[in-house]
């Protein structure tokens, strides 16, 4: 840093950027854009708009909706970062699309490498009709937690289907990094 500073105080001097950044072996580019900016000791990039910790419950809460079968998409999760930046009053998100920019996700998953991307593998009628059981008690272990915690087991008529009976293409969600698994039997076996 500190060649890079003298090269910046050489050029304000009158020393042409090109032989300042020869003579102080930086590169004649990064020179350019640090004499563009005020405070020449400030880092070469912006902090993310979410702090860590508001970050981490962002992840925390990407994984539960994972946990109990609801995939977010990365335009789910934008989205979220927006509303949540809202309610908290930081604004560094654009207002027009109402959701974080393609930027910021991509450094929020290089930030969060626990999470990744995956396509949900489709089922054949073979194969669904191989369905694992201890995956399918899992899921109503979950689900029966889930329904307790909201106090709606004992109410039905508060319970309602929200199905995706049209869709073809399963859609990419995030996830946690983990090893994948399978639900079937086959020549070679998964999970």
């Amino acid at each position: 840093m500190a060649a890079m500073e003298n090269a910046i105080l050489a050029v304000r001097r009158g020393m042409a950027k090109k032989k300042a950044s020869v003579l102080y072996n930086v590169p004649r580019s990064t020179l350019r854009g640090r004499l563009n900016m005020e405070d020449i000791t400030a880092p070469p990039t912006k902090p993310p708009i979410l702090n860590r910790n508001q970050e981490n419950i962002l992840v925390g809460y990407i994984l539960k909706m994972e946990e109990r079968g609801f995939g977010l998409t990365v335009i789910n999760i934008r989205k979220l970062a927006y509303q949540m930046a809202n309610k908290l009053g930081i604004h560094g998100f654009r207002e027009e699309k109402k959701s974080a920019g393609y930027d910021w996700w991509i450094s929020f998953s290089e930030r969060h490498p626990i999470l990744t991307v995956r396509k949900p593998e489709g089922l054949s009628a073979a194969r669904s009709s191989m369905l694992n059981p201890s995956v399918v008690a899992n899921y109503f272990e979950k689900l029966g937690s889930v329904m307790e915690s909201l106090g709606v087991k004992d109410k039905p008529q508060q319970l309602f289907t929200a199905g995706n009976k049209h869709r073809t293409q399963p859609r990419k969600d995030f996830r946690e990094k983990r090893e994948k698994r399978g639900i079937c039997k086959n020549k070679r076996r998964k999970g």
